[in-house]
Protein backbone atom coordinates (compact mmCIF):
# COMPACT_ATOMS: atom_id res chain seq x y z
CA UNK A 1 0.00 0.00 0.00
CA UNK A 2 1.15 3.69 -1.02
CA UNK A 3 -0.63 6.69 0.76
CA UNK A 4 -0.40 10.14 -1.20
CA UNK A 5 -1.13 13.09 0.70
CA UNK A 6 -0.27 17.05 -0.42
CA UNK A 7 -1.66 20.03 2.00
CA UNK A 8 -2.83 23.67 1.07
CA UNK A 9 -2.57 26.14 3.90
CA UNK A 10 -5.04 28.87 3.29
CA UNK A 11 -5.64 32.33 4.66
CA UNK A 12 -6.90 32.73 8.60
CA UNK A 13 -9.86 34.21 7.28
CA UNK A 14 -10.52 31.57 4.57
CA UNK A 15 -14.10 30.19 4.67
CA UNK A 16 -13.95 26.64 5.11
CA UNK A 17 -17.27 26.37 3.84
CA UNK A 18 -15.82 26.34 0.28
CA UNK A 19 -13.53 23.50 1.09
CA UNK A 20 -17.02 21.20 2.17
CA UNK A 21 -18.87 22.22 -0.99
CA UNK A 22 -15.68 21.85 -3.03
CA UNK A 23 -15.84 18.19 -1.16
CA UNK A 24 -19.20 17.43 -1.71
CA UNK A 25 -19.45 18.91 -5.11
CA UNK A 26 -15.79 16.96 -6.25
CA UNK A 27 -15.07 14.11 -4.04
CA UNK A 28 -17.19 11.56 -6.07
CA UNK A 29 -14.44 12.31 -9.17
CA UNK A 30 -11.82 9.76 -7.78
CA UNK A 31 -14.23 6.98 -7.12
CA UNK A 32 -13.69 3.75 -9.15
CA UNK A 33 -9.69 4.76 -9.86
CA UNK A 34 -7.85 1.75 -10.40
CA UNK A 35 -6.14 0.60 -7.11
CA UNK A 36 -7.77 3.57 -5.11
CA UNK A 37 -8.36 2.26 -1.83
CA UNK A 38 -9.03 4.80 0.43
CA UNK A 39 -9.41 8.57 0.39
CA UNK A 40 -10.20 11.41 3.24
CA UNK A 41 -10.40 14.78 2.61
CA UNK A 42 -8.29 16.47 6.10
CA UNK A 43 -9.10 20.20 7.14
CA UNK A 44 -7.68 21.93 9.68
CA UNK A 45 -9.73 25.15 11.14
CA UNK A 46 -7.63 28.03 12.34
CA UNK A 47 -9.19 28.66 16.22
CA UNK A 48 -10.80 24.95 16.03
CA UNK A 49 -9.22 22.47 18.13
CA UNK A 50 -6.24 24.45 18.45
CA UNK A 51 -5.77 24.71 15.22
CA UNK A 52 -3.35 27.56 13.86
CA UNK A 53 -4.30 28.03 10.72
CA UNK A 54 -7.07 26.79 7.85
CA UNK A 55 -5.92 23.73 5.77
CA UNK A 56 -7.01 21.09 3.32
CA UNK A 57 -5.37 17.78 3.02
CA UNK A 58 -6.26 15.15 1.10
CA UNK A 59 -4.91 11.63 1.54
CA UNK A 60 -5.23 8.45 -0.83
CA UNK A 61 -4.52 5.12 -0.43
CA UNK A 62 -3.26 2.69 -3.09
CA UNK A 63 -3.15 -0.90 -3.76
CA UNK A 64 0.49 -0.31 -5.27
CA UNK A 65 3.16 2.44 -6.90
CA UNK A 66 2.05 1.05 -10.28
CA UNK A 67 -1.36 2.38 -9.67
CA UNK A 68 -0.31 5.16 -7.90
CA UNK A 69 1.92 6.27 -10.78
CA UNK A 70 -1.18 5.48 -12.94
CA UNK A 71 -2.82 8.29 -11.47
CA UNK A 72 0.12 10.43 -11.95
CA UNK A 73 -0.21 10.44 -15.27
CA UNK A 74 -3.51 11.20 -15.63
CA UNK A 75 -4.37 15.13 -16.71
CA UNK A 76 -4.49 16.35 -13.49
CA UNK A 77 -2.07 19.01 -11.92
CA UNK A 78 -3.15 17.94 -8.04
CA UNK A 79 -2.25 14.20 -8.81
CA UNK A 80 1.04 15.31 -9.53
CA UNK A 81 1.42 17.44 -6.78
CA UNK A 82 -0.31 13.96 -4.29
CA UNK A 83 2.45 11.93 -5.50
CA UNK A 84 5.28 14.17 -4.85
CA UNK A 85 4.85 13.31 -1.37
CA UNK A 86 3.97 9.62 -1.80
CA UNK A 87 4.64 7.60 1.59
CA UNK A 88 5.12 3.98 1.29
Amino acid sequence: MIASQYRITLPADYDMDIIRKRVRDNGYKTDGFEGLKFKLYLTTENGKYNNLQNSYSPLYLWKDHVTTLHYAGQENSTARRAVTSMHP
